[in-house]
Order: C-alpha cells, then sequence, then structure tokens
C-alpha cells in the first residue's frame, strides 16, 4: 500500500543520520492550528472513521524539532505504522509546521521483554513482611494496652487523742467559728445527814451485856430477884439485871451483865448458865442460855472527825450538783448540755463541828449551777471543718467540759476531747506509685509489707507472667471497701 505523503519536507542539509524505522520524527509546538489544515493533512481513510468515532479538538500540538527525514527514512517508517494495531483511529505524520492533535488516544507504556518483568515473588514476599510486621505493632500496642499491677490496700485501724476548743455564744447572729448555744443557770438547796466516825474511850472501863433465855421445867413458877447468879461451866459468873418470873413449863428473856467487866469473859453464843442460888434438884430444870454471844464493848462514844466533815461536804456538794442538773436536763432532752460548776461560791453549813461527841450530824449545800445547751452535731461539724480529712471522730468518746463561764457577757469556752482515728481516704496517701516502679514481685511484696500505715494488701499481676511493676500509669491503687 502507497503511503499519502502529507507536507513532507526535503531531507536537510549536512543530515546523514538514520532514523530507527519505527520511530516518528519528533515535533514541536507552533502555535494553535486551523481547522483546514487537520481536514487537509489526516488521510482519507482516517476522515471516514472519524465518522463513527468522534474527535475532540486538538488540545496538544506536537511539531517536529528535528531536521526533516529523507524519503526512505520516511518509507520505512511509514510501512511499520501500518504494521500498527487495527484499533487505532488514524495516523498524522506531521509537517512541520503543521499542528496535529494526539489527545484523542491515550498514551500506554512500552512493552518491555520478559526480563524486565516485576517478579510476583517478590510482591507476594513483600505483601507477607508488611503482613507481618503490622500483626507485631498490633501484638505490642494490645501487649501494653493489656499489662498492669492492681494492688487492693487494707488501711490500718490506728487512733489517737484530739483536743479541741469550742467558743460559745448567745448572741444571734453567731460570729464565724463560734457555736450558738443557750446559757441557763438553776439554784438548789441540797441536805443530807451523815455518821460520825470518830471515838474516844470514857474513864470508865468497859461492859459485857446481852441476853439470856430463862427455861423452867418444872411445874410451878419459878421467882428470880435482880442480882440472881448465872454461872457457866468454865466458871464466869453473869446476874440479872432485873426481877424476872419464869412461868412453869415455860420460858422468858431476860437482860444479864457480867459480875467482873474484862474481855476474858465474854462467852460464845449457845453457852449453858446454871442458877447456883436454887436447890441442887432443881438446877437441871431451871437453867438460862446466851443464844447470842455476849461480847466485850470498851467504854467509848462516838465525835466528828474532821474527815467526816470534810466528806460529808464533798458529797453533799455532789448531790446538790446532781440535783440542779436533774432541774436542767428536764426541758432539754435532746440537746447537749454543758454544766459550770463553782462550788467555791456555794453556801455550806454543818450542825456539827469537828471534836464533838455526836453519833451524826447534817450538812445543807445552797448550790447555783451554769449550763450551756448546745447542738451535738453542730459541734463535731465545727470539729470536722479543722481536722484531716484523714482523721474521722469517734462520737461515742466524745467528752466535753465548760473551761470559762461568762454568761453576762455572752461568753463560753468548751473544751472537747476525743478519740479520732486515722483513716486513708485515698490510696495515694499510703502508697507512692513512682516507688513501685521497676519492682520485682519479690520487692514489691517486702515494700508493701514495710509501710506502717497498711495491715495487708492483695497484688494481682496481669498478665501473672509479668516480671516488673510497669509504669505509673499501669499501676492501680485500690482501697478495700
Amino acid at each position: 500500500m502507497s503511503a499519502q505523503k502529507t507536507s513532507i519536507a526535503p531531507k536537510s542539509r549536512g543530515s546523514g543520520a538514520r532514523r530507527p524505522a519505527g520511530r516518528p520524527p519528533k515535533v514541536r509546538p507552533l502555535g494553535r492550528p486551523s481547522k483546514s489544515s487537520i481536514a487537509r493533512n489526516v488521510p482519507n481513510k482516517v476522515k471516514t472513521k472519524t465518522h463513527e468515532v468522534k474527535v475532540p479538538k486538538p488540545k496538544v500540538v506536537v511539531v517536529t524539532n528535528q531536521p526533516l527525514v529523507s524519503e526512505e527514512e520516511f518509507s520505512v517508517w511509514q510501512a511499520a505504522r501500518e504494521e500498527e494495531p487495527k484499533n487505532e483511529e488514524f495516523s498524522v505524520v506531521p509537517n512541520e509546521n503543521e499542528d496535529i492533535n494526539i489527545s484523542s488516544k491515550p498514551l500506554e507504556p512500552p512493552e518491555l521483554p520478559d526480563n524486565h518483568q516485576p517478579s510476583t515473588r517478590l510482591y507476594r514476599n513483600l505483601a507477607i513482611f508488611f503482613i507481618i510486621l503490622i500483626g507485631f505493632v498490633i501484638m505490642v500496642m494490645f501487649y501494653y494496652s493489656f499489662i498492669k499491677v492492681k494492688i487492693i490496700l487494707y488501711p490500718s485501724a490506728s487512733t489517737q487523742q484530739q483536743n479541741a476548743t469550742i467558743y460559745l455564744t448567745d448572741i444571734t447572729p453567731v460570729s464565724n467559728g463560734y457555736l450558738p448555744a443557750k446559757f441557763v443557770e438553776q439554784s438548789t438547796e441540797y441536805r443530807e445527814t451523815f455518821k460520825a466516825t470518830g471515838e474516844r474511850q470514857l474513864p470508865t472501863a468497859g461492859k459485857l451485856v446481852g441476853q439470856v433465855r430463862l427455861i423452867n421445867k418444872t411445874g410451878k413458877d419459878q421467882p428470880l430477884v435482880a442480882t440472881t447468879r448465872l454461872l457457866t461451866s468454865s466458871g464466869v459468873l453473869y446476874r440479872l439485871k432485873n426481877f424476872v418470873t419464869v412461868p412453869a413449863g415455860g420460858d422468858i428473856k431476860a437482860e444479864v451483865y457480867a459480875d467482873e467487866v474484862k474481855p476474858e469473859n465474854a462467852i460464845e453464843a449457845n453457852t449453858r448458865f446454871t442458877i447456883p442460888g436454887l436447890w441442887s434438884g432443881l438446877q437441871d430444870k431451871i437453867y438460862a442460855i446466851a443464844e447470842e454471844p455476849i461480847v466485850f464493848q470498851s467504854n467509848i462514844e462516838p465525835i466528828i472527825l474532821d474527815s467526816d466533815l470534810d466528806q460529808a461536804i464533798a458529797q453533799a456538794k455532789e448531790g446538790a450538783a446532781k440535783q440542779a442538773k436533774s432541774l436542767i436536763s428536764q426541758g432539754f432532752q435532746d440537746k447537749a448540755i454543758a454544766y459550770w460548776l463553782d462550788d467555791t461560791k456555794w453556801e455550806v453549813k454543818s450542825d456539827g463541828q469537828v471534836g464533838e461527841a455526836r453519833s451524826e450530824f447534817t450538812v445543807t449545800v445552797k448550790a447555783t449551777v451554769g449550763a450551756a445547751i448546745f447542738d451535738l452535731q453542730a459541734m463535731i461539724d465545727l470539729i470536722n471543718n479543722k481536722l484531716d480529712n484523714s482523721l474521722v471522730i469517734d462520737e461515742s468518746s466524745i467528752a466535753y467540759q465548760l473551761v470559762d463561764w461568762q454568761p453576762q457577757e455572752h461568753y463560753a469556752e468548751l473544751n472537747v476531747s476525743y478519740t479520732a482515728s486515722i483513716v486513708a481516704t485515698r490510696a495515694d496517701q499510703l502508697i507512692d506509685k513512682r516507688a513501685l516502679v521497676g519492682l520485682t514481685h519479690e520487692e514489691l511484696e517486702d515494700y508493701l509489707s514495710k509501710q506502717p500505715g497498711l495491715a495487708t494488701y492483695k497484688i494481682i499481676w496481669q498478665p501473672h507472667f509479668l516480671k516488673k511493676v510497669p509504669g505509673t500509669d499501669k499501676i492501680i491503687l485500690q482501697l478495700a471497701q
């Protein structure tokens, strides 16, 4: 097939170079071509094809930038072009001075020889490598997100004695730091009788006196005059104090006294007496028995000692205070009450004096007791506001007492004592996470066992084969509930 020439330029001067058969001459842009030039330079065969395929307007132009080829070179090139695939729409041999449109067909990379194709095995190895690498990274991330050490802490219970000063006032509105209270005073009179414990020996001797039962087993009454002798089997002599008549077949009680007053003449209970003044035939039928022991009594009298009076006054003051407190508390059963007891100003009287011979005496006390009535929970809250959060008040141990009482100035001072338990509210108050980082199982156990505020603990390693404590962000400290 003869090639149709389109604007073939003559052979350039001084050019003896040969071009490859399938390589078209290079073109250079010269400007936007006219429609008539494109139609004039396209072969008829290609023009018939453009009927079926719409060719877009040329947007890219190419012109040759090489010297014009010879006729022989162009024939070789044209023959090679005819052997190209039939699906090409058209071929254009550009003139040096003409522009052509090459955008209607996309450029395709030239086919490489088989020995230049990328290896399928290489791609497969690279894919496997990256899959393994990604899997390893995921495993590392999962491991570091999963590891942790959880420590459950059981704080030890420890207590300490605390004291606080609370200021009371009955003025409203209440100043900051003061506890509102109500001030009252109660007067009372208390009287109590006490026994004297002192003794004084009289110049006269002591005495041996008691009672006996006279028994008459005869059928005739037996009169017995005063001073009638009664003799024990050991020879101790007693006498009747008064005249008595012992009824026939009966008995009667009578008072007796020892003939000689001395301690060795005391007798035991159930001692039998004979009556020496009666006929010997009647002595076993009329006789006496001491049912109770007769003991020697020294001749003494009771007196009031100095200690008796002091103890009586102290006891009377205590009774007066108790009586006044009872009167005050009747109207404030649901409130806390602190009492003011200044017993140095109380009036105290006794009807007996120290050294006076009296067996008992009476002490009278006129007392005035002050009281501050307040809310116990409000006082506890006021103390808690001043305490560390790690201290918890044992409310059952609270004791309070007024140490200053000035009701005319609307002021009182209360001293409060209580027991506070030291309780950790946060785990980091017991353990510092930074001190645990890098410790092994044994080192962690040893460290926790030496903490003073810790009673016991529980360690959970996750995973269990973890050898050392990881960073602080992987340590979980928890207080036991």
